[in-house]
Parts: C-alpha cells; sequence; structure tokens
C-alpha cells in the first residue's frame, strides 16, 4: 500500500480572508512536514583564456570575503561537502579581457585605472544554506552539484489527491494556529470551503471523513473506484458506528473563543508540487519586440506573469 505526500490534519473554513480563493493557511509544524529536497546543476567551461588561480582572483576583486573565497579552492571551485550561505560564490574564475579604447586612455594615466581580467562566478542565492555534493572536471569541463532542503513557503503550490490544488498564503506559529477541541492540537492546513464546490470535488471531502475511521480503526479505508455507489451516506453510516464525527469545533488559542463548531476537520494526505515560490513569480517587463508588435524574448529570459491561481494567493497573503 503506497501512500503519497504527508498526513495532515485539514479544516474547512473561511479564516480572516487569509485563504481567500486558493489561498492555504499552514502552520509552521506543517511547513516542516511538506521540507523538500532539491537539487541544482553549475557548469563551466574552462578555455585558453581562463585564469583559474584564486590568488589572483582576491587581488584583482573585492567581491567577495576572504571567508567566502575559503571556501573554493586554489582553482576557484568549490570543495565537496562544502556549506554554501546566502551570497556565497558556487565558482569564481577570471577570463582575460580585449582593452577597450577607454582602458587604454585610463592606462596611459594610470595602469591601475585598467584591468587587464574580468571575474566570472556563480553566486548562491538561495536562503537555504546548500551543500556540494559533487564537483567533477570532464575534460575541460567543470561541473558543480549542489543540494539543498526546503521547508514550504509562502507561494509554494500544495495539492491533495483529488486535484484539490492550492498556494500557501500564509503561515503561522502552531500556538497561533487554529485549534481543534476533539485533538487539543492545531490544525496543519485551513483550506477554503468555496474551492470544494467551485471545482464540484467531493472526493477530498470524503477522504477526510473516511480518515477518521481509518486512524480509529487502524485500517485503511477502501473505496470502489468507480462503482456507482453512495458513498456519502456509506460515510456517514459508518463514522456513526464508530462514533465519530466529520465536523470538529475549532478555536483560537489566542482568544480562547470558538471560531467554528460545525468545521469538516481531519486528516488528508496532501503533496508539495514542484512549482515553488522560487520559480512561481516574476514580473511583466519592457523588452525588445520586433516588426509586428511580439516580444523577441522568451524562455528564461524574457518576461512573465504571475498566474491566476498564485495572484489569489498571494491577495489571501
Amino acid at each position: 500500500v503506497l501512500a503519497i505526500g504527508k498526513n495532515l490534519h485539514v479544516a474547512y473554513m473561511p479564516y480572516k480572508g487569509f485563504n481567500h480563493e486558493d489561498g492555504i493557511v499552514a502552520s509552521r509544524s506543517a511547513t516542516k512536514s511538506l521540507r523538500s529536497h532539491h537539487a541544482y546543476k553549475f557548469d563551466y567551461t574552462i578555455t585558453k583564456i581562463t585564469k583559474t588561480n584564486k590568488a589572483l582572483l582576491s587581488k584583482q576583486t573585492s567581491k567577495f570575503t576572504p571567508s567566502q573565497l575559503a571556501k573554493l579552492d586554489e582553482r576557484g571551485f568549490p570543495k565537496k561537502g562544502t556549506k554554501l550561505e546566502y551570497g556565497d560564490p558556487v565558482f569564481a574564475v577570471l577570463e582575460e579581457r580585449q582593452a577597450t579604447e577607454t582602458d587604454k586612455v585610463l592606462g596611459r594615466l594610470y595602469k591601475t585605472l585598467t584591468n587587464p581580467y574580468k571575474v566570472v562566478s556563480e553566486v548562491w542565492d538561495h536562503e537555504e544554506p546548500g551543500e556540494v555534493v559533487d564537483v567533477y572536471t570532464d575534460s575541460e569541463n567543470v561541473r558543480i552539484l549542489v543540494r539543498c532542503e526546503r521547508d514550504l513557503e509562502v507561494g509554494d503550490k500544495i495539492t491533495g489527491l483529488h486535484g484539490n490544488k492550492g498556494v500557501i498564503s500564509h503561515i503561522m506559529d502552531d500556538h497561533e494556529m487554529p485549534h481543534s477541541r476533539d485533538t487539543g492540537k492545531p490544525v496543519d492546513l485551513v483550506l477554503n470551503p468555496a474551492s470544494v464546490t467551485s471545482r464540484i470535488n467531493l472526493g477530498q471531502v470524503l477522504e477526510t471523513a473516511a480518515a477518521k475511521i481509518a486512524k480509529k480503526t487502524g485500517e485503511p479505508y477502501k473505496t470502489v473506484v468507480y462503482e456507482n455507489q453512495n458513498n456519502i451516506d456509506k460515510v456517514m453510516d459508518e463514522l456513526k458506528k464508530h462514533n465519530l464525527s466529520d465536523t470538529e469545533e475549532i478555536y483560537d488559542p489566542v482568544s480562547g473563543k470558538t471560531i467554528g463548531d460545525k468545521v469538516l476537520a481531519g486528516p488528508q494526505y496532501i503533496i508539495k508540487l514542484n512549482k515553488t515560490t522560487d520559480a512561481n513569480y516574476s514580473a511583466r517587463s519592457v523588452g525588445g519586440y520586433d516588426n509586428n508588435a511580439q516580444p523577441t524574448k522568451g524562455g528564461d529570459d524574457g518576461a512573465k506573469a504571475v498566474s491566476y491561481m498564485e495572484f489569489l494567493g498571494l491577495l489571501g497573503s
């Protein structure tokens, strides 16, 4: 039996506008539970104009601190096992550059005003620390592999097993998160109940209710796919047999007041999707256009827009 995702305690209710439309409120514990592993690849080709000399590099630039350069070997590439923090160089080398006319004029005035080299580097620009897991050279090609772990963040997209996807719009500490009277613990995720009817997707609701039966009995709750049966009545009848309810009383732990006394809540499997916040957003920009008024750039370099679901998640935040 394969259980995909993390089994989290969810509640379906509006909450202070944070879960507007596709927005989802998450507890701090839930962000740890949905931690994901990421791998990044950096390539550099050494040519005849490349100077792989860290000592010379440190004289030519003040872009990196001595402690940052200490993470590189004498060629300017990282050592295996190195921990990279935000702003650290993944690699840094020098390349010879041809002097411009301006350089030649400045060089006549004072030699230090010209620089025969330019710094070529890649910088670790992620908030999470990265670990260099491999550095290998194939002929003149150097490849660096870096791995990091990332908690769930605002802007990340998650989904259940029924296509009930959404965007994290707000993260709260556990002691401030809405609590369940039944469990005495904070809810992991607060989902928008309106999203169930708008997507006409009742599978997620039945999963949450049936999961309570599975939790009490210790056995998986199985249903027959595509069979014409009234699953709603079946699940509700079995809930009554086990003295269970599909709803719970949810309260605010800060004020102690009840938010809702009959809120649909219970376990549900949640998956963190590949579309994370660091790749989700980019602003529109003004670039070049051809004679047909079409943008000349696309892909990673061209202008992009925030899609509608991410836009709603931002409204919730």
